[in-house]
């Protein structure tokens, strides 16, 4: 990849456009990028990274923060390279996210981040991410490998050269991506450790087990058995011990077993024994209890049969009371009819009623339409001239207003007359201002030019000489010549001193130009006013005028208030008799249409007077014919013989069902007695409180058996759990520590730990390959730079077997065949060292990225210290490393370099603002 054209614009010191044609310095061979410190020289290739990656070099600098402080708001920050690759031509363009001015409107707008890349063919692409993605593709390397293979930063490297082990590792993990074999140590560690922890649960899982193990107090292994559950019998024993306690327990079961089986046959029949002796104790105190309640139930049945026979007697007396019931129940219908009769009877009534007041409100209405009517008529004929009176008030009220416009618009001439008036005022302090200025700056042109003629003079008499001819007069003699003076101006002060005043009297002049306009505007706005005043206020005296004006205002806003009330009291009046002349009409018709309602509730009243008197002649008619007044008093009566009727049916059922379950009782109680005799008979009394004492007896035995048993099934259930998981966890402990045997040894190799061998670890090991490959390739020109005198070899073992060791960097001295530390060698020694260590690890990296070559290289810095031989050995082995078509460029302030090296990028600061670069071939 080689650079052909930069271009930058507004982008970091460099405010306005910057095109740099890079091709102008050749294909191969070295150039210097030189200027003032801070003017920007780095940040050329600051401009190449960004516009190639979207990002800077360095990691101390963001891309958002590349927007020249230097430019103005309407400049463009972008920046536009054209590069060659596999000879390709190839333009990218980019711009960071910054702040600029709005085209359309006021205010500024943000500015997203874009880039684009533009093909040999035509074809672009566009957005950020994507133009990277290609960039990347067409180089061959990504924006870090770019950086570290393009950029040689002297400082970065130096540190490199310097570095211990711990700190190599963590630079070589980012520049080789070694942190995969760190990871795999990391999981060896965590793995090994985690495994390590799984067997220490193991065991303290066995311990548990084992503390879990029972048996009976008075067992020949109860001593064996606390040693076990304290954790201290072995494996092996503790498994035998437990078979031994199971085999006891196991037999003792069975015992238990066969006693059990005898007790409970003899419990069984013992219960049979005392259930028939119990049976039979009942059945006699039964039998007693049946006798009595017979003797009881024999007369109480033989009287609810008489009671029976009673209420059958009293049946003709109430058939008589149901047939008075049903009668008052068929006249039922005729009582609806009755209060039909009445309902409507009282209905004709309220109708009545209602048409009477009908009336009387119709006569009421019709009363107030005929006064209010006739009050109306009255009001219209006062109103009659309203409308003619309110005419003329609006006339006068225009010519108040028009007036009052007229008085407003002097007043605003007024207030214009004064901005005139202040405007020129401060024209002419301007002018007065401007004209002691002009007269300042004159004096002072004079007085300088009168010293510089006089120092000119001065300056020819110190350069006279005896006998010599004067260049001004030609005179030999010089009797007085010019005296020396001092504090004379250069030719510089006095120019600046005569633009000063040019501009001065310019500045007087425009300022007189602005004072006399401004005069003539006052003197015109005078006329006018004077002229308008005498017109409206008789007033053409400018000093007496607002006095004049501000009275005729008061006068004429209270006029204007009076015409104004006036104007609404007469259009008030004027609506009012227009309201009046339309409602008159209306309440005439009103009237009419009252005065038909009146006569139609009359004829109402009528109608309904006669109504209410047929109706009250049937309802007497009806009432006649009935026994008793209501509906509610036939239906009560009714409803009194009905309840005597069921009551006495009632009394009747609840005599058969007495006398049915008297009767019944009885016989159940003499078939009970037949029945618990002929169970009692032959049967012998037990003595049932013995028969008892000896089954508790029984109990007590069989649950003391009980217990015993199930404290043996308890020991054998959990003694049988504790030998399960005992040969369970046993053969899981076997199996993963045979598996941490092998990788605890692998983790230790892979971290460098293993007892008596290197601290190396993995990650380092691998770095190491890439460490002694660099070193080939550094050692080939620091041999060149140094005269063959210096070779770095990395140390093949640490000082201690403590620290991590491996890439540890000695020196050989071929000159004195000693091998040292490189913190060792002098500061000119230690750039030779680190230019050709970074100089061998960006050819590391090119041929780590797939052999990509980059025609382009830039070295940062460094040159200053070395001195004169040593400078040209960097420079001789630059010039090696620029053969084939590379092109290497040198960032450095250092002035010997200016003369060493012909082609050049100089950087300057510009007084201005902003830097300002120019190439030089």
């Amino acid at each position: 990849m080689r650079p052909i054209t930069l271009t930058m614009s507004a982008f970091g010191p460099y405010a306005g456009q910057t095109v740099l044609e890079l091709n102008k310095l050749g294909r191969q061979g070295l150039y210097l990028i030189t200027g003032d410190t801070g003017a920007g020289k780095t940040t050329i290739f600051d401009a190449i990274t960004y516009a190639l990656y979207g990002e800077p070099s360095g990691e101390t600098r963001e891309a958002n923060l590349f927007r020249s402080k230097y430019a103005d708001l309407d400049t463009e920050t972008y920046v536009e390279l054209t590069f060659e690759c596999r000879g390709e031509r190839y333009t990218v363009r980019r711009n960071p996210e910054y702040t600029t001015r709005k085209k359309r409107g006021e205010g500024t707008k943000v500015q997203k981040a874009d880039a684009e890349l533009h093909y040999p063919d035509g074809h672009v692409v566009t957005k950020v991410r994507e133009v990277t993605r290609a960039v990347e593709e067409i180089i061959g390397v990504n924006r870090d490998q770019f950086s570290q293979v393009a950029m040689i930063a002297q400082g970065d490297f130096l540190k490199l050269l310097l570095a211990s082990t711990d700190q190599r590792i963590d630079i070589f993990r980012t520049i080789f991506h070694t942190g995969r074999y760190r990871e795999l140590q990391e999981r060896l560690r965590e793995d090994a450790s985690a495994l390590n922890k799984e067997c220490d649960k193991l065991r303290d899982s066995l311990r548990q087990y084992a503390g879990g193990i029972v048996c009976a107090e008075d067992d020949p292994g109860a001593a064996q058995a606390a040693q076990a559950r304290a954790g201290d019998l072995p494996v092996g024993e503790t498994e035998a011990l437990l078979d031994a306690l199971l085999e006891a327990d196991e037999t003792r079961q069975a015992g238990l077993e066969a006693q059990r089986k005898a007790l409970e046959g003899e419990q069984s029949a013992l219960t049979e024994r005392i259930t028939r002796a119990r049976t039979d104790r009942d059945n006699r105190r039964a039998l007693e209890r049946a006798r009595e309640e017979l003797a009881a139930l024999t007369p109480q049945a033989e009287g609810a049969a008489a009671a029976l026979e009673t209420l059958r007697a009293g049946g003709a007396e109430m058939e008589a009371l149901a047939a008075q019931a049903a009668a008052l129940r068929d006249q039922l219908p005729q009582y609806d009819q009755l209060e039909t009769l009445r309902r409507d009877k009282a209905a004709a009534q309220r109708q009545r009623e209602q048409a009477g007041r009908a009336e009387q409100r119709a006569q009421e209405s019709l009363e107030k339409l005929q006064a209010q009517l006739a009050r109306d008529k009255e009001e219209l004929e006062t109103l009659r001239e309203a409308q003619v009176e309110l005419v003329n008030a609006q006339h006068a009220l225009e010519k108040q207003e028009a007036r009052g416009n007229e008085l407003q618009a002097l007043g605003e001439e007024l207030q214009a007359l004064g901005q005139v008036q202040s405007r020129f005022a401060r024209a002419r302090s301007a002018y007065e201002a401007a004209a002691a200025r002009a007269r300042t700056l004159e004096d002072d042109w004079r007085g300088k030019n009168s010293a510089f003629l006089m120092g000119q003079a001065s300056s020819l008499a110190a350069k006279l000489r005896a006998g010599e001819p004067c260049p001004v007069c030609g005179a030999r003699e010089h009797p007085h010549p010019a005296p020396p003076i001092q504090g004379v101006p250069s030719e510089e002060e006095l120019e600046r001193a005569e633009r000063a005043a040019a501009q001065a009297r310019k500045e007087e002049q425009t300022a007189a130009a602005q004072a006399r306009e401004w005069k003539g505007k006052q003197e015109e706005k005078e006329r006018g006013l004077a002229v308008r005043g005498e017109n409206l206020l008789s007033v053409s005296d400018l000093t007496a005028l607002p006095a004049a004006l501000e009275e005729a205002e008061r006068v004429q806003e209270r006029e204007l208030l009076q015409a104004r009330a006036h104007f609404q009291t007469l259009r008030t009046r004027a609506r009012r008799a227009e309201e009046l002349r339309g409602r008159i009409p209306q309440q005439e018709g009103a009237a009419a249409q009252q005065s038909a309602q009146l006569q139609e509730a009359r004829a109402q009243q009528v109608k309904w007077e006669a109504q209410c008197q047929a109706l009250e002649e049937q309802e007497a008619r009806e009432r006649a014919q009935l026994a008793y007044e209501s509906r509610q008093a036939a239906e009560a009566a009714a409803a009194e013989r009905e309840r005597a009727v069921q009551a006495h049916r009632a009394r009747l059922q609840e005599a058969e069902r007495t006398a049915e379950s008297l009767e019944r009782q009885r016989s159940a109680a003499e078939g009970k007695v037949k029945t618990l005799a002929g169970q009692l008979e032959g049967s012998e009394a037990q003595d049932l409180t013995a028969l008892e004492g000896r089954q508790g007896e029984l109990r007590r035995e069989l649950d003391a058996l009980n217990r015993e048993d199930r404290a043996v099934h308890t020991r054998l259930e959990r003694n049988r759990d504790t030998r399960a998981g005992l040969q369970r966890q046993s053969k899981a402990l076997a199996q993963r520590e045979e598996r941490l045997q092998w990788l605890l040894s692998l983790s230790n190799t892979a971290n460098g730990t293993v007892p008596g061998r290197p601290k190396i670890r993995l990650e380092t090991f691998a770095q190491m390959t890439y460490f002694d490959r660099i070193l080939i390739r550094a050692n080939t020109r620091l041999l060149m730079m140094s005269d063959r005198q210096y070779e770095l070899r990395r140390r093949p073992e640490a000082d201690n077997n403590r620290g991590q060791s491996g890439l540890e960097l000695d020196v050989i001295d071929h000159y004195n065949g000693s091998v040292r530390p490189v913190r060792t060698l002098s500061g000119g020694e230690s750039f030779k060292a680190s230019l050709s260590l970074a100089l061998g690890l960006a050819d590391e990296i090119q041929s780590a990225a797939g052999g990509v070559q980059l025609d382009t290289m830039f070295v940062d810095e460094g040159f200053g210290s070395l001195d004169e031989e040593s400078l040209q050995q960097a420079l001789r082995a630059l010039n090696e490393l620029s053969e084939g078509r590379r092109l290497v460029g040198i960032i450095s302030h250092v002035g010997e370099l200016k003369e060493k090296i012909d082609r050049q990028i100089v950087v300057k600061k510009d007084r201005s603002g902003g830097s300002r670069v120019e190439i030089v071939c």
